[in-house]
């Protein structure tokens, strides 16, 4: 159901389910205004919702750089966006085709290591 308001779905439906209302242009804005602010790279944790009209109203506000934690969440970013973002590999324990795979098909260029192991399967 699509509603202009959070207010106007509430008073025309009385759910027996969760329902999750997406808000695009508060996102857009409060993504423009912090990219705007820090200093640095903003990168935003695809897990925490990967849906496309989330991600695409970070992008439009400004967000170019996502934390991804499997291969399926670079894959995602690629799907969506191209090269026009940055992913980052961060889980910590990656298997030897995912890293071959991220670097080798989706540019990515940074991953998160905790263990020695990793660097040397990074290297590989």
């Amino acid at each position: 159901m699509r509603a202009h308001t959070v207010a106007s779905l509430i008073a025309s439906w009385v759910p027996d389910q969760p329902v999750v209302c997406l808000r695009p242009a508060f996102l857009e804005g409060g993504a423009r205004v912090f990219t705007s602010l820090f200093p640095g790279d903003v990168l935003y944790a695809v897990k925490c919702n990967p849906h496309p009209a989330v991600l695409g109203s970070l992008v439009r506000g400004g967000v170019r750089h996502f934390d991804t934690a499997s291969l399926a969440e670079v894959r995602h970013i690629r799907e969506l966006f191209g090269d026009s973002v940055v992913a980052y590999f961060h889980h910590p324990v990656k298997a030897r085709s995912a890293i071959a795979e991220a670097a080798g098909q989706h540019g990515v260029k940074n991953f998160v290591v905790d263990h020695e192991a990793e660097i040397h399967k990074i290297r590989e």
